[in-house]
């Protein structure tokens, strides 16, 4: 181990996870992975219902029967999902690397419960996702209010 200028000591082996055993390391990446692979699938499910819907308003509007009702609390709840699967979705690739680490970091302390303190870790990443699903629910539903939305994305 040598030192640098600007970190005088040791310095860090390549992979700070080297440490973790490679069960846990199987496990967190495939709970992630499988997590993402959910999501993914329901948002490609949204994306045909979606299509369907988008494809029956334009043929009502076309008729003259164009449907611009205000949310309800059904509208809400499923848009609120559809941003929590999203964010999901999205972010849960980025986490594996910080769930390792701090897998590790724990690891090496050799404490008891070591295991449950990296679920509870993630849980304060999806607990972030759910506070911006929330604000995102908000404001997607105040444009729709305002009618500021294009009919596609109306729900």
């Amino acid at each position: 181990m040598g030192s640098t200028r600007r970190f005088p000591g040791a310095v860090l082996s390549r992979s700070t996870v080297a440490g973790l055993p490679s069960r846990d390391r199987i496990l967190i990446s495939t709970c992630v992975l499988l997590i993402t692979a959910m999501a993914w699938g329901y948002l490609i499910y949204l994306d045909r219902e979606m299509s369907a819907s988008m494809e029956y308003d334009q043929k009502m509007a076309a008729m003259g029967m164009a449907m611009h009702q205000p949310w309800s609390a059904a509208d809400a709840l499923f848009t609120f999902a559809m941003w929590v699967v999203m964010m999901v979705g999205m972010m849960a690739g980025t986490v594996i690397p910080m769930l390792l680490l701090f897998a590790r970091g724990h690891a090496s302390r050799g404490e008891q419960h070591a295991w449950l303190n990296v679920p509870i870790f993630g849980l304060g990443y999806f607990t972030a996702w759910v506070g911006f699903s929330v604000f995102a629910t908000a404001a997607q539903w105040a444009l729709h209010q305002a009618a500021m939305l294009s009919p596609a994305m109306r729900t």
